[in-house]
């Protein structure tokens, strides 16, 4: 066995899902997401894998893609996009929630102020931010961020307008240098000095984090770190200051001198007295950076270097300062997930954040080949889950709504609904859809021909639900069902008002139009009597889902195409409909896509084998992104596992542990398969091979057991281990992909198919 080099970042999404710890369960892959939490689990790589740093960045980043929960918290002054009645959802604009900010969204940072000119003359102020108009929360995969694995958040692009900050007087002061120099002002959070107004080209010069003081001739004092010096004070007035063993030139107030650290030092005011009547002083500021504000929206310029993404506009009414802009143009690509924010350039004061985004607990549908020739769907109903063959295939036709011509599921969409166990019907979908409510049962009919009375069982619970002759009623839930007609082997049925036999609810509220043989375009209409076309028959299983009310949407979100492969098996071969707003995103021939919607259906397209199928995780309530305009000092996000080394024992004995690489890599797996942990055991030696069944190339192992470290605590370790490296990136592959069908303890993975070995 060959050491562990590397876990892709989009195979490792698959350990970031988490979820509430339940307490303690039966040992069951399948159930592996309830057993572990973020707060409660490490990550453990071994001390064999030489780049565990590229590992900890992957598992880092990979939590945009995989982790169900996130924190809204932030620590220093914000603005969350939403509002009480409308959140972020994937696809919204955060110029929709809200499109400015002012004081009453973040009081600090953008507080109204007064403003005093250098003769105490004030004048109140506004601070006000306005977000461009193309921001949005979507799903993107980017070379350059997490080796493109699919990732919710904003991708920033070149050129894009992120936002506006603008200082607008109430009352405007003269555009002077008379009126203006030597003088601060507080903009977004912070204080700047004002020491040049160039009023011929409309320029206005600033020290930034300007720190004040004022010293005496012949005195030193430190300001910002620096020991200054009043060296000498002409009656000009003018000043020298020494710094270090550096006298500077003569500078009068508003004048700057640079020092060789990038700091500025500049003098706000000389206040001379004649040496034979008293002392001179001087009051001094030193600022980290000189800017300068241009007007007609020219970059800004820092240090006298460009700052790029940062515009400035100086607004005149008439000889007054009217406003202040800074625009913020991006020049480069930036992305705002909880791993990366984007800084307002330049002056580094406000950020675009992102904590996470807010997932509730989901249900999976499976659509997928229930065997070479049927098109399933496996159904969360009310009462539990089930699979439902939906369509049979003869190879050249789609040939019989069920699972063959002798298991028909019978559908309609009128309101009374034949059923005719002669003509090989097996089982029918009834359901009941309300304004906010709806759910589904799966119904089969058994007859009593002595006396003509039908028994309706429910098929998920495998109960009777009543025995009925003509005319008899029967309900389950809201459903209620009237018979009729009933006679030899035949049932003629009506629904109540909300009924309908030709759709099924989940449990949830998510709704799947079921197979209806007619001709023309209708939701779920198939031909069955169709000549076959050029590639085989194809059918499509339309999805509606519900808005954040809960109330059915009257249009399709998710169209899921049954076609035929090139060995004419059925498969779902194409995924269209409103997830193509921003289309998928494949890694690996693994797809990844969300429904721009408030309930951000997610998709999970699986093209690695020959016949692809698909998970549908339906959340039934709003899915939202907690996103941020913060001071540039706050913080706050998701948390994720922090991956750890196998040396670092007290990092990961006391919680559920997920172990990556096998025993020659890791001593937490030897650990687990009761070896030495002090001696790497590689290959096909019987520690390794006995104990796992990986012999060989092309396999990999998921394996739950109880904790090595606290048996009897309720804590579990998750093995994810392959023969080589890529051998565990398909593992982890596979527990995203497929560990909801694994419920056992341990599963032996071909790695190459992606499929559990014979």
């Amino acid at each position: 066995m060959k050491l562990l080099k590397k876990i892709a970042p989009f195979a490792i999404s698959t350990l970031m899902i988490g979820a509430s710890m339940a307490g303690a369960v039966a040992l069951n892959i399948a159930d592996w997401k309830t057993q572990f939490s973020n707060t409660n689990t490490a990550v453990v790589v071994g001390t064999g894998v030489t780049d565990a740093g590229d590992i900890a960045g992957a598992l880092t980043a990979a939590k945009a893609v995989g982790i169900d929960t996130a924190s809204s918290t932030v620590t220093g002054e914000s603005y969350q996009f939403q509002k009480t009645s409308d959140k972020l959802n994937i696809g919204n604009l955060l110029s929709d929630i809200r499109s400015s900010l002012t004081k009453d969204q973040m009081p600090t940072t953008l507080a109204d102020g007064v403003y005093k000119d250098a003769s105490s003359s004030e004048y109140e102020y506004t601070q006000k931010i306005t977000m461009g108009t193309a921001l949005r929360i979507m799903q993107f995969a980017d070379n350059d961020y997490n080796d493109k694995a699919p990732t919710l958040g904003i991708n920033l692009t070149d050129d894009q307008h992120i936002m506006n900050y603008t200082l607008s007087f109430t009352d405007k002061p003269d555009f002077t240098a008379a009126a203006l120099e030597t003088t601060t002002i507080d903009m977004l959070g912070k204080t700047y000095y004002i020491s040049d107004i160039d009023t011929s080209n409309n320029i206005i010069t600033l020290l930034d984090s300007s720190t004040s003081g004022i010293v005496k001739e012949g005195e030193t004092i430190t300001i910002g770190g620096e020991a200054i010096t009043l060296y000498f004070v002409s009656s000009t007035p003018t000043v020298k200051l020494k710094i270090g063993d550096t006298i500077t030139n003569s500078m009068a107030a508003g004048a700057t001198y640079k020092l060789s650290n990038g700091n500025y030092i500049g003098v706000k005011d000389i206040m001379y007295v004649a040496r034979d009547t008293g002392s001179s002083s001087a009051e001094l500021t030193v600022g980290t950076g000189k800017i300068k504000v241009y007007d007609n929206y020219t970059s800004v310029k820092i240090n006298e270097k460009t700052v790029e993404g940062l515009k400035s506009d100086i607004g005149l009414s008439g000889a007054d300062l009217s406003t202040i802009t800074f625009a913020w143009d991006l020049e480069d690509e930036a992305y705002v997930t909880p791993d990366s924010s984007a800084l307002l350039p330049g002056l580094e004061a406000v950020k675009l954040m992102m904590t996470g985004m807010a997932f509730p607990t989901g249900e999976e549908i499976k659509v997928e080949a229930g065997s070479s020739d049927v098109a399933s769907i496996t159904i969360p109903f009310k009462d539990g889950t089930k699979e439902v063959d939906l369509l049979h295939s003869n190879t050249t036709n789609f040939n019989a709504i069920g699972g063959d011509t002798d298991e028909i599921l019978v559908t309609t969409r009128e309101r009374y609904l034949a059923f005719n166990k002669a003509a090989n019907a097996k089982y029918f979908i009834a359901s009941y859809q309300g304004t906010t409510d709806a759910e589904s049962y799966l119904i089969s009919a058994s007859f009593n021909n002595v006396d003509d009375k039908v028994t309706l069982k429910n098929e998920v619970t495998g109960s009777d639900i009543c025995t009925i002759a003509t005319d008899g009623e029967c309900s389950l839930g809201q459903v209620d069902l009237t018979a009729i007609t009933v006679s030899d082997n035949y049932v003629n049925l009506s629904i109540n008002s909300g009924g309908h036999f030709d759709r099924v609810f989940t449990s949830k509220g998510g709704m799947f139009f079921l197979p209806i043989n007619a001709t023309g375009v209708g939701h779920g209409n198939i031909n069955l009597t169709e000549t076959p076309t050029a590639g085989g028959p194809t059918w499509v299983l339309e999805m509606w889902d519900q808005n954040k009310d809960q109330t059915t949407q009257s249009d399709s979100s998710l169209n899921i195409t049954f076609g035929h492969n090139s060995d004419h098996d059925v498969h779902v071969s194409a995924i269209t409909g409103a997830i193509n707003t921003y289309g998928f995103e494949e890694k690996d021939k693994y797809y990844l896509g969300y429904v721009p919607s408030d309930l951000a259906t997610k998709v999970e397209w699986d093209k690695t084998g020959n016949q692809y199928d698909a998970k549908i995780t339906y959340y039934g309530e709003e899915v939202y992104g907690n996103v941020f305009v913060a001071a540039s000092g706050a913080s706050g996000g998701s948390t994720s596992w922090t991956p750890v080394q196998d040396s670092e024992t007290d990092k990961y004995v006391s919680k559920n542990i997920v172990v990556i690489g096998g025993t020659a890599v890791n001593k937490v797996a030897r650990k687990m398969l009761g070896l030495d942990e002090a001696t790497p055991v590689y290959g096909t030696e019987s520690g390794w091979a006995d104990n796992t069944g990986v012999t060989a190339a092309g396999k990999g192992i998921l394996w739950m057991k109880t904790s090595p470290y606290t048996e009897g605590t309720g804590k579990y370790a998750l093995l994810v281990a392959g023969w080589t490296g890529t051998d565990t990136e398909k593992s982890a592959n596979y527990l995203q992909l497929k560990a909801s069908t694994a419920a056992k303890e341990k599963v032996v993975i071909d790695t190459n198919a992606l499929v559990e070995a014979s």
